[in-house]
């Protein structure tokens, strides 16, 4: 799937990501680009059943994480019933399914490329 949003420098869009931000987009790269667990619409939307929340509190952040990797174009968040948006500035509603657009896909091979880098510096300095 082929998801639109405003254009963006992916370089760009990697800058300031916060730890629980970098960590959705990656492990919504690794379900829906490397792994089989999508659907038409994109990966359903359970942060609790990616181990993110365990708080009300905590339930908030990642929806406010979510919303911000939208506006910097990386994600689009989708309504099952609703059918699929192609761009944020689409309305939305309630989110049931998160799908990468092609920045976030960059993004999410650039972030793979560095953690990978990172693992193997510290491997080389044990």
């Amino acid at each position: 799937m082929s998801a639109k949003g405003p254009k963006v420098d992916p370089a760009e869009a990697a800058k300031g990501l916060h730890a629980e931000q970098r960590a959705m987009l990656m492990y919504i790269y690794r379900n829906t680009v490397l792994g089989a667990s999508n659907t038409p619409v994109g990966l359903p939307w359970q942060p609790s059943k990616w181990g993110m929340t365990s708080t009300p509190a905590r339930k908030a952040s990642c929806s406010r994480s979510l919303k911000r990797l939208e506006e910097r174009g990386l994600v689009l968040r989708q309504n099952w019933r609703a059918g699929t948006r192609r761009s944020a500035l689409e309305p939305h509603d309630r989110t049931t399914h998160v799908v990468l657009t092609e920045v976030g896909k960059a993004v999410s091979v650039k972030l793979s490329k560095e953690r990978l880098a990172n693992q193997r510096k510290t491997e080389r300095n044990l």
